[in-house]
């Protein structure tokens, strides 16, 4: 009986989690296509799932197989379905959380209250919250991330998963996180060394400390077959990537880089588009992005959160040595990678150092229990609860700044070119937010099939010409080498009307022939 009733308090407790955290998530999601919280690839990333074709580099095939499932909830729209993806993501990888701590700090009374504290701190942090309401990969990469971490074997607790089952759930995992954000890969060094590289335990040296003797430990082995292990259930993840040679070829108007065979998989999935955004920024720059980061990170946890997450760090240096060095680990190569990657929403990339953060967060509050329970034993409780309702109240202020229920921007663009546009028209489009915006008001909402709607910065590449061939049969596209696509677009359909998109907050259509 006390074990029954042991089992339902975990259960409430998880419960009030996951009321909290979806009553926040559930009055700030977008109710349908978003540009709010850097969301503008979303149309991208909803069109490709719904028409099964390939998403903008790299490809992202397990966040396009898990969106599709979420398409068929019959609630709301297709974008708003895909939205709640991101808030089951973010939920679930609270509760992962909430118990990563708790059996992280079994040792520790009140354990279940500073992992309530973690997962809220966590859940109602700015970053996280803003990628919840929207849909982006990042929700199902931070529970990727915080699963990895899981199970991984950070401290003393045992696993009820032992030995060769654990290392290929380890292993696929990591490999299914690759497959939905390859950075992702800086967690490799941590997956394969933390449970293979161990202290020799038959290599003991006494050293004589004071008064007595200590025993130490010397020279390392190596578990090869845990190492190999993860390594081949590294490649089964990975092998969701194959997926996309099924999707290149599935007849979707949304094809990036058209991966139907092995020279265009290598340029989708490196995200060789992208390349010149690594260290694309001037040098004065540096010192104003670094305060920018600085306050980015700051915001996440507030100044008492940011406080205690370095006490955490300081005070637990030696007892949580594994995890620490691991979390440190991520905000370091996560922060670098954000910092020197320069595209318009790099910073999201911080929300896995967010994830490290609690962690140091939550031995810091543990360690603050500790010691004020020592005084009085009640003091402990008092303090918890007070961090639990500070992190909770900052969320509250948090709401405002990535409320994405009102955010109907999207909506309007694409309503009013669909209404806008002359019959048989061709829409040139130069951005995120008009073309993905457009693809899935045409592709998944099948509206005004009449027009077509060509991106401007995409023409000089072959696979996106021969896509506009496959999915507009009635155009002239040109060919071969040219500085003035558009131009030679026009020329090549002079009965169709022309129009441009113009997005700068909203987005608006103007057209001419």
């Amino acid at each position: 009986m006390k074990l029954l009733n042991s089992k339902i308090i975990r259960l409430l407790r998880k419960c009030f989690l996951i009321f909290v955290l979806g009553g926040f998530y559930l009055k700030t999601i977008a109710p349908d296509l978003t540009w709010v919280n850097n969301g503008a690839d979303g149309g991208d990333l909803i069109t490709a799932a719904a028409t099964g074709g390939v998403a903008h580099p790299t490809g992202y095939p397990v966040y396009l197989f898990v969106a599709r499932l979420f398409q068929f909830i019959p609630i709301g729209s297709i974008a708003y379905r895909t939205n709640l993806l991101s808030a089951f993501c973010t939920i679930l990888a609270a509760i992962i959380l909430y118990d990563l701590v708790v059996r992280f700090l079994d040792s520790t009374n009140y354990n279940w209250l500073v992992g309530l504290i973690a997962a809220f701190a966590f859940g109602l942090s700015q970053l996280v919250w803003s990628q919840a309401v929207i849909t982006e990969v990042y929700a199902l990469q931070s529970l990727f991330i915080v699963l990895i971490l899981y199970l991984l074997p950070l401290g003393e607790y045992k696993f009820r998963l032992e030995g060769d089952k654990l290392d290929s759930i380890r292993g696929l995992v990591f490999g299914l996180a690759m497959g939905n954000h390859t950075t992702a890969i800086f967690l490799l060094p941590p997956l394969l060394l933390v449970g293979v590289v161990n202290r020799n335990p038959t290599n003991k040296v006494s050293i004589l400390a004071g008064n007595k003797n200590r025993e130490y430990l010397q020279g390392w082995s190596i578990n090869y077959r845990a190492l190999l292990i993860r390594c081949t259930w590294i490649l089964v993840g990975l092998s969701f990537y194959l997926t996309l040679f099924i999707r290149a070829n599935s007849g979707s108007p949304v094809n990036w880089g058209n991966p139907s065979n092995l020279k265009n998989f290598i340029w989708l999935v490196t995200g060789k588009i992208y390349e010149n955004l690594l260290f694309n920024f001037p040098y004065g720059f540096f010192l104003i992005k670094f305060k920018t980061w600085g306050s980015i990170l700051l915001n996440q946890l507030g100044i008492v959160g940011l406080a205690i997450a370095i006490f955490g760090l300081i005070f637990n240096w030696k007892r949580s040595t594994k995890l620490l060095i691991v979390t440190g680990w991520m905000i370091a190569a996560f922060g670098l990678f954000s910092f020197i990657y320069n595209s318009t929403d790099s910073f999201v990339y911080l929300i896995f150092a967010v994830i490290a953060l609690v962690l140091w967060l939550s031995l810091g509050i543990a360690k603050i229990i500790e010691v004020t329970k020592s005084f009085k034993p009640w003091l402990g409780i008092v303090f918890g609860f007070l961090f639990l309702t500070y992190f909770i109240g900052y969320g509250v202020q948090t709401l405002p700044k990535v409320d994405a229920s009102l955010d109907n921007r999207a909506e309007q663009f694409g309503n009013d070119v669909m209404l806008k546009a002359p019959d048989r028209s061709i829409i040139f489009t130069d951005g995120d937010k008009d073309s993905f915006s457009l693809w899935y008001f045409q592709y998944v909402l099948n509206k005004r099939p009449d027009i077509a709607i060509i991106v401007t910065n995409l023409l000089p590449y072959p696979w996106y010409r021969e896509t506009v061939r496959k999915t507009y049969l009635y155009l002239s596209v040109p060919d071969g080498k040219t500085n003035s696509w558009q131009s030679d677009f026009i020329k090549a359909n002079p009965n169709r009307p022309i129009c441009y998109t113009i997005v700068i907050n909203e987005g608006s259509i103007s057209c001419e022939r």
